[in-house]
């Protein structure tokens, strides 16, 4: 006799309003019949505590919607020389990474390049710019506030 004796159904959330550039926007199917069929079941064994990856497991992915142009990330390799310039322009006048990431979106969109730029790619492109800035005027990523301070007045 098994043990389940009633039959649950579960009520899927309805898709949230969120941003459409997200990437990480999911919702669940409605039904079974169209849900992915990937599951990976592992277990250890008592003896030995190796891991063993059960026959039963499932590595096909089935009815993934498609996914949105405007949802893929832009990245420095996407930038022209002239748009890097540009973006490096902006930088040493003190604009602001959110502000960076909302600009050159524009501009790589509006030159048919569909997608944005992070925030957190364009941080880590300005500090890539900051690194080789230092690097040129003799400042080593190992001085102190004050010690990078002093390099600059001497200059």
């Amino acid at each position: 006799m098994p043990l389940i004796t009633e039959k649950r159904t579960w009520s899927y959330a309805k898709k949230s309003i969120l941003s459409v550039k997200k990437r990480s926007e999911t919702s669940k199917t409605e039904t079974c019949g169209v849900s992915c069929y990937m599951n990976a079941r592992i277990f250890m064994a008592k003896g030995s505590g190796a891991w063993y990856l059960h026959v039963s497991s499932v590595f096909q992915h089935e009815f993934y919607p498609h996914e949105d142009p405007e949802t893929t990330t832009l990245s420095q390799e996407d930038m022209d020389e002239k748009q890097f310039d540009f973006l490096k322009l902006l930088f040493e006048n003190s604009v602001n990474n959110t502000a960076l990431a909302k600009i050159m979106s524009g501009i790589l969109n509006d030159d048919g390049q569909q997608g944005e730029f992070l925030t957190s790619t364009v941080k880590n492109i300005t500090n890539n710019i900051q690194q080789a800035m230092d690097e040129m005027a003799g400042i080593s990523h190992d001085f102190s506030v004050a010690q990078k301070t002093l390099k600059c007045l001497d200059e």
